[in-house]
């Protein structure tokens, strides 16, 4: 019993170093992001012949602070660990001997000599195993080097080579980018070797003079120590809000993760000396605040972002009629369609994060290389979370290509020849935005500067870590179309992602601009709220307040911002948090408050974007029944994913499986929602109009290759998903059977059915 009493005194001695020992083996092991960014360094590393002098030393770079990272933390955690050994002591024993040598720390415990020192050994080890669990299994290669042939091939064939070169520059890049096998392998040898050299040198320098030294409170190396970390802490702020975004992606996400975990270390060491000194449990009195902090909400720093009003212009209420009216009476290309259905495009694109977002824009980019008119006859896009960012990237640009100064005859219908050499520029647009790492500024916005808000009792919106993701998006879209020759070849408007939401949508102006509708959840009574430039209805449908309706009490109270209204489909917790904004409502007493809504990720509550656009689109018809001789076809147009095998019921059942089925009916409801549109879009003529409506289900698989719910895509991530895209000429299935039963089309089916519609 004594034993053990030591025992579990040495390890409670030891808990804050254990804690966050455990932690960082957690960052770097488990999280789907970090595992993916391995692969991206990797993968970087095996294709160097292919990418700038530039691009290659940022890889480097990127993986030479992340090695000192790691250092950094083995460093911390050990000297955490034996500052509280060295303060630690046993119960007397009667030993006047054993006494003597521990005062003089001569005699430690075993535990206590070698938990601190197994401590420097974690975090490498850790990393070690997450980039040997980001390896893809063999087994895989040849499903993935084929696929990905296909997309490299058919890019240079796209850009005129001819078939039997394009095949062996394909084959060359292919075999160089799934050689990364070979360095994620060696990866995984250096960090064992990094935690074994770190291991050595904190055993040899574990001396019983470095434990006085620890052991000595007040000391000039703790106000060193105390002064180190106020000025790491302040000046990591100060650049994560000065630079959001470069120094965030030159630094890389894992440093910025070592460096929030060598500060916090540091940080609740300092706080422990000062208990020591005090008797004051300062960590203990934090966390408190933060939680007393939340609980009051007194320090909400999540508000919608908006520009100044006067930014946006007029925002007049518009009502769906209206807004199809106007829509309808501005189509330039009418005429063209005066003996056939006038063809009207509606997408659903789904959440999931970057690769939802990467999947909806690719497709639609190149669709819109293949027919320049596509956009002009496509109404509107309903976004889910990952889907609503691709939609409004999409959107952005096809609002700037609305602003082209060019004939209609290259504005309108599609290219000549469906299979031949054609301009990318929207494809290799949205290839370039998509190479850029959009979770480093991300991770430095939520473990730096929005981390502190949570001590702070006044909220500081300009901490608000969602804002990071935001400057990451507008940032990732000017670099884009720059380095694209999009920007060159088509008269950009001014920051498009970063202006005005309700700027998005005028389609005499941006004739080519579909409207984005943009899906949200409330918190309170989960029902959907969309951020839309227009009103529809909607069983449970609630609108962000963004419209003028001439009564002062009900003028719009919020201007958002593009890239933040995208964003607030996709506020998925933990990483980003609810946003909120205030709203009229009138409660039991028949009273008129100003309550505050939350809103979080739209896959909440249904992740496909279908139920909106089937909403929509009933909505649509209703406006165009009520004039005789109206002639539409409407096309719905879903991104969803495909069905996976159910996974088994694992362990902690009664403590995890509630969580489970909250994300599992994301996925299954999408599902219903896509039944229900292929039902009710059966016959939608009416007396005076007659309007056909198919529904176009395209279908994203990872081909057994993990697709990350995060920020960041690996070069074969985004490959794989830009072979799902299809090529011209090589569709096999009877289009319209099926249509019919609501199977999978076939990406390249799928564009013949829109070529043959619109050319």
């Amino acid at each position: 019993m004594g034993n053990f009493k030591g025992i579990s005194d040495q390890v409670y001695a030891l808990r804050l170093p254990l804690f966050m020992t455990l932690f960082a083996a957690i960052l770097f092991m488990v999280p789907g992001q970090t595992l993916e960014i391995y692969r991206a360094l990797a993968q970087s590393m095996a294709t160097w012949k292919f990418i700038t002098a530039s691009d290659y030393l940022a890889v480097r770079l990127e993986i030479g602070l992340a090695v000192v990272g790691v250092v950094m933390v083995s460093l911390v955690l050990w000297i955490a660990a034996r500052r509280a050994a060295a303060t630690y002591r046993l119960e007397e024993d009667g030993d006047p001997e054993i006494k003597e040598r521990m005062s003089k720390f001569e005699y430690r415990p075993a535990l206590l000599l070698w938990l601190p020192r197994l401590m420097a050994l974690v975090p490498a080890l850790a990393m070690a195993a997450g980039i040997n669990a980001a390896r893809v299994p063999t087994k895989f290669e040849d499903s993935v080097r084929e696929k990905m042939t296909y997309v490299f091939k058919l890019q240079e064939i796209r850009d005129g080579m001819s078939d039997r070169l394009a095949g062996l520059l394909a084959d060359r890049h292919v075999t160089a980018i799934l050689s990364f096998d070979g360095y994620m392998a060696n990866f995984v040898m250096a960090m064992v070797a990094i935690g074994l050299l770190v291991f050595a040198i904190v055993v040899l320098a574990d001396r019983p003079a470095l434990a006085r030294l620890l052991a000595r409170p007040g000391t000039g190396l703790a106000v060193l120590a105390s002064s180190f970390v106020l000025a790491l802490i302040a000046g990591s702020i100060a650049v994560a809000i000065m630079f959001p975004v470069r120094i965030s992606q030159t630094l890389g996400s894992l440093f910025i993760m070592s460096l929030f975990l060598v500060a916090l270390q540091l940080s609740l060491l300092q706080l422990q000396l000062l208990r020591q000194r005090t008797g004051i449990p300062f960590t203990a009195l934090l966390v408190i605040s933060a939680i007393v902090y939340s609980l009051l909400d007194v320090n909400d720093n999540h508000p919608v972002r908006s520009v100044e009003r006067t930014a946006q212009g007029n925002a007049k209420t518009v009502t769906v009629e209206e807004a199809v009216n106007r829509w309808m009476g501005s189509r330039k290309d009418a005429a063209q369609f005066a003996d056939k259905p006038y063809p009207v495009f509606i997408v659903a694109a789904q959440g999931g994060g970057i690769y939802a977002a990467k999947h909806a824009s690719s497709f639609l980019a190149e669709i819109q290389d293949l027919c320049p008119g596509f956009s002009h006859h496509l109404f509107a896009i309903s976004g889910v979370s990952g889907g609503s960012v691709g939609a409004s990237i999409f959107g952005a640009l096809a609002k700037d290509f609305s602003l082209q100064e060019t004939s209609d005859l290259k504005k309108y219908g599609c290219v000549d020849d469906f299979t031949g050499k054609r301009k990318a520029y929207f494809a290799d647009a949205v290839t370039s935005i998509f190479q850029k790492d959009l979770w480093s500024p991300l991770a430095a916005g939520l473990l730096f500067p929005d981390f502190l808000q949570r001590f702070i009792f006044y909220p500081f919106d300009s901490l608000d870590r969602a804002r990071w993701l935001d400057y990451a998006v507008e940032d990732a879209y000017d670099r884009g179309i720059a380095e694209s020759g999009f920007q060159q070849n088509v008269n950009a408007s001014a920051r498009p992602l970063a202006g005005s939401y309700m700027d998005s949508w005028n389609p005499e102006r941006y004739s080519h601009a579909p409207a984005l509708i943009l899906n949200t959840t409330e918190v309170a009574s989960g029902e959907r709220l969309v951020v839309s430039p227009f009103k529809f209805s909607g069983a449970g449908l609630n609108f962000l307040p963004v419209w003028d309706e001439g009564d002062e009490a009900k003028s719009a109270k919020y201007a958002p911002v593009l890239s933040s209204a995208a964003g607030l489909s996709a506020r998925f917790p933990w990483i980003t948090p609810a946003a909120y904004f205030h709203r009229l409502e009138v409660n039991s007493k028949g009273e008129t408050e100003n309550k505050k809504i939350r809103v979080v990720d739209g896959g909440y509550f249904e992740n496909s974007g279908v139920a909106t656009s089937l909403d929509l689109i009933k909505e649509f018809v209703n406006v165009i029944g009520t004039e005789t001789g109206r002639n539409v076809e409407i096309n719905l147009l879903v991104f969803t994913s495909a069905k996976f095998d159910t996974p088994e019921a694992k362990s902690l059942g009664e403590l995890i499986d509630p969580i489970r089925t909250m994300f599992s009916t994301r996925g299954a409801r999408a599902g219903i929602a896509i039944g229900e549109a292929l039902a009710e879009l059966r016959n939608l003529s009416t007396e005076r109009s007659t309007v056909n409506a198919n529904v176009i289900k395209l279908e994203l698989d990872g081909h057994e290759y993990p697709l990350p719910l995060g920020w960041r895509l690996s070069p074969v991530t985004r490959h794989l998903i830009s072979f799902q895209n299809g090529a011209e000429g090589t569709c096999e299935q009877d289009i319209e059977t099926v249509m019919k039963s609501g199977g999978k089309l076939e990406a390249s089916c799928a564009k013949r059915l829109i070529y043959e519609r619109l050319k």
